[in-house]
């Protein structure tokens, strides 16, 4: 593999954009259902990868590679499979879970996720949005798992993953029961940052609707919302609503829009507002 040539040429292991991802990932990571989808996308990804080696390895320690070489690469992908069977079990069982979550809250109420590019501010839009005060940083990936609060009566909100360009299949597949979150909401929060260049937002934001459409979320009443426009000026904000169709303009660290955010959220899920609440 072009991995292992790398290896040979500059005497180093090397890391794919893959690798570098799980391994930003696998900082992130906090609860046990996570780190399972993150061994899985690199068990599955890497099969390929650890044959190769140890077809090498058992060439060099076998001489004659024989029936001894053929067993020890055999035993050695059987427990890889068995391994990412049982990760596959397990996950199956948290999807069972998630799901009968999922119900009971829409028997409570409507889902709003939060979506978007990482490192967007869905986290602070969303403690904005619901009084929470969930850890916001300003990295990559610092949410893996779904995190639910409530806006008000009757209304859900997901803080989801971020997406990022050209997520690999494998990452996809291994956190579906995340991404389903967004699949399964009676509205999308479509977070985009008012603050990047031209060229910047518009290629996050076809990315963010690709990814949308790849798990099949594309369906769902989406809202675009344009985040830190304290950050930039009333000229670029302008520049940037053409492009985005009707968007709610707000900074999430200010405060800035989120009363008119809620308004629209409660108009898109035909929610009359209570001014009780």
């Amino acid at each position: 593999s072009q991995t292992l040539a790398l290896e040979d040429e500059l005497k180093i292991p090397v890391m794919d954009r893959f690798d570098l991802i799980l391994n930003v990932f696998e900082k992130r990571a906090r609860s046990k259902e996570a780190k399972m989808q993150i061994e899985l996308a690199r068990l599955k990804r890497k099969k390929p990868y650890i044959k190769a080696v140890l077809g090498r390895r058992v060439k060099t320690e076998h001489p004659g590679y024989g029936g001894s070489g053929e067993f020890i690469i055999h035993s050695t992908m059987t427990e890889i499979n068995n391994r990412i069977r049982k990760i596959e079990t397990a996950l199956k069982k948290f999807e069972k879970r998630v799901e009968d979550q999922r119900e009971k809250r829409k028997e409570k109420g409507r889902i709003v996720s939060l979506s978007g590019y990482t490192n967007v501010g869905k986290t602070s839009l969303m403690n904005a949005l619901t009084g929470t005060e969930k850890d916001a940083k300003d990295e990559l990936f610092t949410t893996l798992r779904t995190k639910t609060a409530s806006m008000e009566k009757g209304i859900f909100l997901n803080d989801t993953i971020g997406f990022i360009r050209n997520l690999p299949y494998d990452l996809i597949y291994a956190f579906k029961v995340t991404l389903g979150d967004i699949k399964n909401s009676d509205l999308i929060l479509l977070v985009l940052d008012a603050s990047e260049d031209m060229e910047t937002f518009l290629e996050k934001k076809r990315i963010c609707e690709d990814m949308l459409k790849q798990i099949k979320a594309n369906t769902v009443s989406t809202l675009h919302v344009l985040n830190k426009i304290d950050k930039t000026d009333a000229d670029e904000i302008s520049n940037k609503r053409e492009f985005v169709e009707n968007p709610v303009e707000v900074s999430a660290l200010y405060g800035i829009g989120i009363n008119e955010l809620k308004r629209k959220i409660r108009q898109v899920l035909c929610i009359v507002e209570d001014r009780n609440i």
